[in-house]
């Protein structure tokens, strides 16, 4: 998976991840009631610039911090 792509992996969905080289992994997770995609099938999506800041952005928050919120928030959003 290129760097500005990613896999939409829907709730309840059994799944594995394999790498065939060396990557950098970055997992978010989403409470289905909040899943901003319904598809039932994984699907490749588009990272654009901003979400890949936002995810960066979340990575340095402290949990639970209304910052957390806000920026999960736009996070949904931009999905």
């Amino acid at each position: 998976m290129p760097p500005l792509r990613a896999i939409w992996i829907p709730p309840d969905a059994i799944h594995e991840v394999a790498t065939l080289e060396q990557a950098k992994l970055r997992a978010i997770y989403v409470h289905a009631g909040a899943a901003p995609l319904t598809e039932e099938e994984c699907q490749v999506i588009d990272v654009s610039p901003l979400l890949r800041e936002l995810i960066v952005a979340l990575e340095q928050t402290d949990g639970n911090s209304q910052r957390e919120a806000l920026v999960s928030a736009l996070l949904l959003d931009e999905l």
